[in-house]
């Protein structure tokens, strides 16, 4: 690796605009390291780095394939999100960004996503909000049947029990998602306690 490519790599780390800005005008290869620099800037939140890569050279596939929508859905980047989804179909097929905005409970990039993803992308979601007591996720979730087609939705109550999201467990039981017996080790529990 050249000095302007570790120049460059350290700049995105630090989150350098100015810096990467420069490195790039002189002409760094920002694909080293297998787009390491897009990786970075995604996973720590780095939406201005993240947008300066895509505008020079990065393309919409390679941001996909190193999980941008995900990370983005983690930091609830609502804006850049519907940036994103219009720019390119690239990010139709991230198999965890539902399930990172499941564990956030934001709603409004749900109704982005649940349009946008492709349906087998869903899968999760329903434990992701249990486990993580997002009782109106849930709501928006059964709202728009998710549990009929997400394979693992009766799991669901056994993964918010075991977190002690009792709320969660009785929420959903008492949507007819899960029984009793999907709780496993936790039904003796919740039998004496919760009912």
């Amino acid at each position: 690796m050249s000095q302007q490519e570790k120049s460059f790599i350290e700049a995105c780390i630090n989150k350098e605009l100015r810096r990467i800005q420069a490195t790039i005008k002189y002409g760094v290869n920002i694909h080293i390291e297998d787009n390491w620099a897009i990786e970075i800037a995604a996973q720590n939140g780095f939406i201005d780095v993240t947008k300066l890569l895509l505008e020079n050279g990065v393309s919409h596939e390679i941001a996909a394939v190193k999980k941008l929508l995900s990370y983005c859905c983690h930091f609830q980047y609502h804006k850049f999100i519907e940036t994103l989804i219009n720019e390119s179909d690239a990010y139709k097929n991230d198999s965890s960004a539902f399930s990172w905005t499941a564990i956030t409970g934001n709603i409004a990039i749900g109704e982005l996503l649940l349009h946008y993803l492709n349906e087998d992308k869903l899968d999760g979601a329903i434990i992701r909000a249990a486990e993580h007591g997002k009782i109106e996720f849930l709501d928006f979730l059964i709202g728009n049947s998710i549990e009929e087609i997400d394979s693992s939705s009766e799991r669901a109550v056994y993964w918010a029990a075991g977190k002690g999201r009792w709320d969660a467990v009785k929420y959903l039981l008492n949507h007819s998602i899960g029984t009793l017996n999907n709780l496993g080790k936790y039904k003796d529990y919740y039998e004496k306690n919760h009912t």
